[in-house]
């Protein structure tokens, strides 16, 4: 089990203290002003029992209910509900997320696969790419809806984890939850860690996207002056790639040109 699955108590604050903290959870976006109703990012829990209330992550209970955010769920037990990691939590009855109760899984075989979430470089925790599985095979948490996606022809003995945008089975490499064109997983890496283009024997992909015409004896990651810092720039011999777009070596250079110049516009002020 993750150790930061512990459940807190809400403390009373200023609002100047905690203000709208979005969803870290290091900021404690749960919060009282008068030691009677709680807030979560500035909305009232309504009905709140502050005296039994606790949280974890974006999950909360009283003695009487259990919530999402600052949303009663309606059907949850107290006494029964835990938080699994930063996506999801069940109870005798069902499995939850932020967006409610999870009806696409199956309950009594569904487990999470990791925390749920990422550390930024403030040290706080932020929501990342989650994995989960049942009977079915391995879901993956969608940014938008908040839904669990199930990812279709996954080897769930074999599937692991790459890093928060990657992963693989004995089969596929897939990006967030998709399978990347023809990628060998045992061949297939990473380029860097600051950009999204990978590679496998011959092949080479930005995100989700095979570079169908890349070169593969001339393919390489532009290098770029350090005031540009990294940008998704790559050239073979024939063209350069911004992103997933092909484009001439010349408007590359001319992308370049145009960002350093506004990068020296600013300093200047």
């Amino acid at each position: 089990m993750d150790n930061n699955i512990i459940w807190k108590k809400v403390r009373e604050a200023v609002l100047a203290k905690f203000g709208n903290s979005g969803t870290r959870e290091d900021e404690e976006p749960y919060y009282s002003l008068d030691g009677k109703s709680i807030l979560y990012n500035g909305y009232e829990v309504k009905n709140a029992d502050f005296e039994s209330f606790t949280y974890c992550f974006r999950f909360a209970k009283d003695k009487n209910n259990c919530y999402r955010t600052n949303t009663k769920y309606k059907e949850a037990d107290p006494e029964t509900f835990e938080v699994l990691n930063y996506h999801f939590a069940k109870d005798k009855n069902h499995i939850y997320s932020i967006n409610g109760i999870v009806k696409n899984v199956d309950y009594e075989s569904f487990e999470v696969l990791d925390n749920g979430y990422k550390t930024d470089k403030e040290g706080k925790k932020v929501s990342g790419l989650s994995f989960s599985s049942d009977k079915s095979g391995v879901w993956w948490m969608d940014y938008y809806s908040l839904k669990p996606t199930l990812i279709k022809g996954t080897n769930k003995d074999t599937f692991q984890r790459i890093d928060d945008s990657y992963s693989k089975d004995d089969k596929y490499v897939y990006y967030a939850g998709t399978r990347l064109p023809k990628a060998n997983p045992l061949t297939w890496k990473r380029l860097n860690e600051e950009t999204y283009f990978s590679q496998d024997e011959d092949k080479f992909y930005f995100g989700q996207e095979l570079l169908k015409d890349a070169d593969p004896d001339t393919f390489e990651i532009v290098a770029l002056p350090e005031a540009l810092g990294i940008k998704p720039y790559a050239k073979d011999k024939n063209v350069a790639y911004i992103c997933h777009n092909i484009v001439s070596h010349k408007e590359l250079q001319e992308t370049i040109k145009e960002e350093l110049k506004f990068v020296e516009e600013l300093k200047k002020g």
